[in-house]
């Protein structure tokens, strides 16, 4: 099928590997995120302000296990742009050097025995062109 929804690989860039024209430098700086299959989404709504049109953009997704926050964190302390492959094998860079994005992190333990016991991820930013397609 060649129209099917959803992420199937999210990687973290530190932005000291993005190029001056956008390129990566060094595929093996690449940290892929783990995330539990069917949780991750990318959003990317063209919208307007008073300073004209930009790009909304939203990636989410949910990793297992609730002791993984302290690395996502560590992790994204510093500049970072996100490369997501979807379920289509359309892969984008998502932020620039001197767009990266931003992001918020929700550790969950779940109040049942039953509930998911997770970390949710998401990077977002209002960025001023619309991602460009790569290939990796």
């Amino acid at each position: 099928m060649d129209n099917t929804g959803g992420l199937v690989k999210i990687y973290v860039c530190p932005v000291s590997n993005i190029s001056d024209s956008g390129q990566i430098i060094d595929q093996e700086r690449l940290i892929q995120v783990n995330f539990i299959l069917d949780s991750a989404k990318r959003k990317c709504t063209r919208k307007d302000d008073k300073n004209g049109e930009y790009y909304d953009l939203k990636i989410e997704c949910t990793v297992a296990r609730s002791d993984k926050d302290n690395f996502y964190t560590e992790l994204l302390l510093n500049n970072f742009v996100v490369i997501t492959s979807d379920s289509n094998n359309i892969t984008r860079i998502d932020g620039t050097r001197n767009e990266p994005l931003r992001y918020e992190i929700e550790s969950d333990t779940g109040e049942e025995f039953e509930d998911l016991n997770c970390v949710k991820l998401e990077f977002s930013r209002k960025l001023r062109f619309p991602s460009p397609l790569i290939s990796l």
